[in-house]
């Protein structure tokens, strides 16, 4: 099936996956702290350094870490408070949650939900990972199910972006046929956003239950 552009979702996907290999990988700090919080001998002074150097990142952590959801007692005023309160693992979701906004783009609209809505999902379905993970009794899980949840939908940024023209004939096989948009893209394109996104996650590097998971999120 042709999109609108007159190019076959063969050749769209082809190009899709060759931009991606122009997609940087994640920035120096964020793959440092990745690295350090899986390291039992890194002190918090250790990480605390290493996220201060970075004033935009450690000004979005601390937001996010005075924010109701966490509920602390007290106001966090820095990095170090922050790793005292709420650990290695906590903070190492925050630091990848505020890279993860500017990816999404924030206010950024995806189909069926309202501008922003698909950072609100992304943050929604992170959660529900976590206390998924809680219910089934695995604490091995439950760090990398945030990160899991928080990524699960990052093709739809791609697609967005590259596929924004084919979204009324998507929309129009959801509503006339009953399908899932997930469904319809495939339909349509002959891929779809889990696909895609499970290709940006291994770009960057992620562990292969992260591209598992993204990749397979509708299975």
């Amino acid at each position: 099936m042709k999109d609108q552009s007159g190019k076959s979702g063969r050749d769209l996907l082809k190009r899709i996956l060759r931009d991606l290999h122009g997609i940087p990988p994640l920035p120096h700090v964020i793959q440092k702290v990745m690295t350090m919080t899986q390291n039992p001998d890194v002190t918090v002074d250790d990480l605390n350094e290493v996220i201060v150097m970075d004033q935009a990142l450690t000004t979005n952590v601390l937001k996010l870490c005075n924010s109701a959801y966490y509920g602390l007692p007290r106001q966090i005023a820095s990095i170090k408070q922050a790793l005292s309160y709420l650990g290695f693992h906590t903070i190492r979701n925050l630091v990848l949650t505020s890279f993860l906004s500017d990816v999404y783009g924030g206010a950024v609209a995806a189909p069926g939900l309202n501008p922003g809505g698909l950072w609100e999902h992304s943050i929604a379905a992170a959660i529900a990972c976590q206390l998924l993970t809680q219910k089934l009794g695995r604490p091995d899980a439950y760090d990398i199910s945030f990160t899991c949840g928080l990524l699960h939908d990052v093709g739809k940024t791609i697609l967005r972006k590259y596929a924004s023209d084919v979204e009324p004939e998507i929309l129009g096989i959801v509503q006339s046929k009953g399908k899932s948009w997930f469904e319809a893209e495939r339909e349509v394109l002959g891929f779809d956003h889990a696909a895609l996104g499970a290709k940006v996650a291994d770009v960057w590097n992620f562990p292969s239950v992260l591209v598992q998971a993204i990749g397979l999120h509708h299975q």
